[in-house]
């Protein structure tokens, strides 16, 4: 059995037990955590991915986990609708609202989703491990086409030293 096998087997146990699946996806940039996200949901159609690119603030110079917590874990936890704006890239503010029903299994994925005050809160935490180098071409070629930005100076100058 391989390890995305054991993490279905898990979610399967869990589906059977409640309602709300709360799953995090951690690792370097651009090691592969959206794709792992990707086949869970293939395998279970009743699955909401949040990134937690959605969240970053300019301000803070990475992800508003007080924003994750209160717009996303919180209400969900409490069996209520998370209702929450993403952040765009381009034009630097939130935008476009998205809502996640609190039933079924939510992952939310993207560096640093198991940070405090976040951790405690998920059903299943999956870390990714990925070389830092490779994940930094990775991701500049991402950033580039779904967001349409140049985020090089960012992987250069804060997101990798923050990752080391």
């Amino acid at each position: 059995m391989n390890d995305l096998d054991k993490v279905i087997s898990k979610i399967r146990e869990l589906k059977k037990k409640q309602q709300t699946i709360l799953i995090a996806i951690d690792g370097f940039g651009g090691s592969g955590k959206s794709s792992l996200a990707k086949s869970i949901k293939e395998k279970f159609s009743d699955t909401a991915i949040v990134e937690m690119d959605d969240f970053y603030s300019p301000k803070l110079k990475g992800a508003d986990y007080e924003r994750v917590l209160n717009q996303i874990i919180k209400p969900l936890k409490e069996g209520k609708t998370a209702d929450y704006q993403i952040y765009d890239w381009q034009s630097n503010r939130l935008i476009l609202r998205k809502s996640i029903l609190p039933r079924n299994i939510v992952i939310i994925e993207g560096v640093y989703s198991m940070k405090e005050p976040l951790l405690e809160n998920y059903d299943i935490k999956i870390w990714v491990e990925y070389s830092p180098e490779l994940g930094f071409k990775r991701g500049l070629e991402r950033d580039k086409n779904q967001y349409g930005v140049d985020t090089t100076d960012k992987w250069l100058k804060d997101w990798m030293p923050r990752h080391k």
